[in-house]
């Protein structure tokens, strides 16, 4: 239920972004993510996410809708893992910020999608939430973004706590 809930969520976003992006601010951008991941009986472990982590948001006033996509393909010993993460976000800049510039807060929810050699494909339900800021650079910006991400027990994955740091690059038409 609540990984159907969350993809017609992400799938609704999609569907309605041409109809958001009209005479709106749309940043384009890319980051490259860091983060700690702590699966629930499970070793803890450092994560570079690079350089597929892409996202739109489409700015409205102090708001901003943002479905994003993240990727990770893991090649060892001749066995293969990937890991498809289209979530989306909602974006609220602080007080004094603007699309370009300042600090805004962020909360979303994503699928992580899960599969590989000898692996049944498996999904979960991710919520994050987080805090970011923006330094503008003429039309573009410098983004950076510390977040936390919760994925609870569900089916085939297990409990896991992610703390992390995205640094990316965003566009503005």
């Amino acid at each position: 239920m609540l990984r159907s809930l969350a993809g017609l969520a992400i799938a609704s976003a999609v569907l309605a972004a041409p109809a958001l992006a009209q005479n709106r601010e749309t940043e384009f951008g890319a980051d490259v993510a860091f983060r700690w991941a702590k699966p629930n009986g499970g070793n803890a472990r450092i994560e570079i996410q690079t350089p597929v982590d892409f996202r739109v948001a489409f700015h409205n006033g102090n708001f901003a809708i943002e479905p994003r996509i993240s990727a990770q393909f893991i090649s060892s010993s001749g066995n293969n893992l990937y890991v498809l993460e289209p979530g989306l976000n909602l974006l609220v800049a602080l007080s004094g910020s603007t699309p370009q510039s300042g600090t805004y807060t962020t909360l979303g929810a994503g699928i992580t999608i899960i599969g590989g050699t000898g692996l049944t494909g498996t999904s979960a339900v991710t919520l994050n939430g987080g805090v970011g800021m923006r330094s503008p650079m003429g039309k573009a910006a410098i983004r950076a973004e510390l977040y936390v991400g919760y994925t609870p027990k569900q089916h085939y994955t297990v409990q896991t706590t992610t703390v992390g740091v995205r640094l990316g690059f965003s566009l503005f038409n």
